[in-house]
């Protein structure tokens, strides 16, 4: 079934909350399952929302639920990408704020701080 109006944390849960299962495909590719399918403004809005809040936003979840929910809305193999960022209905502005949050991701969720003791001493 295809969700459209989900409101941010509705999808969040919609994206995240799955169980991540052992040796079996994820539940984006199980038959019926539902779908977001948002207009691309509001694609675009929520994704740049979360690549900018990761942290907060991703509390709550499992570091596989993170790469189960990314890879569902991000990758063309999953049900990501749905023409979102190239999109003429999306203003130009929204796309580079979106693309340019994603390293706003990387670095806040994915590169951990060093602990001092870790860091090289000159």
């Amino acid at each position: 079934m295809r969700l459209g109006n989900l409101n941010f944390d509705d999808w969040i849960e919609h994206a995240f909350s799955h169980e991540v299962r052992f040796q079996r495909a994820a539940w984006y590719f199980d038959e019926g399952c539902d779908f977001w399918d948002p207009a691309p403004v509001e694609a675009v809005d929520y994704l740049t929302r979360l690549f900018e809040n990761s942290v907060p936003t991703l509390a709550y979840f499992s570091d596989g639920q993170i790469a189960q929910g990314l890879t569902y809305l991000v990758s063309t193999s999953a049900s990501g990408d749905n023409g979102w960022l190239y999109s003429t209905d999306v203003p130009v502005t929204m796309r580079v704020r979106c693309v340019e949050a994603v390293a706003t991701l990387f670095s806040d969720l994915f590169c951990a701080p060093l602990h001092p003791a870790a860091i090289p001493s000159e």
